[in-house]
């Protein structure tokens, strides 16, 4: 790690001093990870529930995933709690199907939200590091499904709550919009980082999926978005049903422009 950039190594260090979480511990609460030859500063989803906690008002703050095989339903028109997830709890439980998370305050309320697995992976689609083989989004999605609805709750919590974790999301954002396909190392999510890996590149296969990608996004008119679609079919089969969000969604902004 002391090969990469030392400044960038520096700056991530003192970020998670500036929030308070402790990098690449067991407690998982954020990491330093490698991008291409800089060092950057990942807040975990334990590090955004541990700030949230600060604030003072949380009595609890609980995230988990419900699987294929477990119990789980909705009732918003039930007093109290309005769900309940029973895990199966012996056997296999299957894929995961959602995730949801529940902060119960002092007074005695509480804010909860809970989210498909196709919400979560429209947001993995919309950030530019999940573009990587190497992204944690790929490796250890549970995680990043996690963190995802963990922020989602943490929108909604007291303005005491809100302020640690609004900083920590902020600078995670920056360097989300800094990057457009470098790998990120995928032991990052269990605390430590293989020296050896730092600063994979991405291969051309990847690079031709980041260019598809893209020229979707931005077809000018809706014969290209039908021409590139096919091709998209081709050359990556293994990606193009997920980018099917994206097809219909510049469809639409095409037809209302009328081009």
């Amino acid at each position: 790690m002391l090969d990469l950039d030392r400044r960038s190594l520096y700056s991530s260090v003192l970020k998670a001093a500036e929030v308070g979480l402790e990098l690449n511990s067991m407690l998982g609460h954020a990491y330093l990870v490698p991008y291409k030859s800089t060092i950057t500063f990942i807040p975990g989803y334990k590090g955004l529930m541990d700030l949230a906690r600060r604030g003072g008002d949380i009595q609890s703050f609980s995230v988990q995933e419900v699987r294929e095989n477990d119990e789980f339903y909705v009732d918003f028109g039930k007093e109290g709690l309005p769900f309940s997830h029973r895990p199966r709890l012996t056997g296999e439980r299957g894929e995961a199907t959602f995730f949801w998370c529940l902060a119960r305050f002092k007074d005695g309320s509480f804010h909860w939200d809970f989210m498909g697995v196709e919400d979560i992976k429209k947001i993995q689609n919309g950030s530019a590091s999940a573009r990587s083989s190497y992204s944690p989004w790929k490796t250890h999605f549970v995680e990043m499904a996690k963190k995802t609805i963990v922020r989602r709750v943490c929108k909604m919590l007291p303005v005491s709550a809100q302020r640690l974790v609004e900083k920590a999301v902020e600078m995670e954002n920056s360097i989300d919009n800094e990057v457009s396909s470098e790998s990120y190392n995928e032991d990052v999510f269990d605390g430590c980082i293989d020296e050896d890996n730092i600063g994979i590149s991405i291969d051309d296969q990847e690079k031709k999926e980041i260019k598809m990608q893209e020229i979707l996004e931005n077809a000018s008119t809706l014969d290209e978005l039908k021409s590139e679609w096919e091709k998209a079919k081709i050359e990556c089969p293994n990606l193009y049903k997920e980018w099917n969000d994206i097809k219909e969604k510049r469809k639409l902004e095409l037809i209302a422009l009328d081009v």
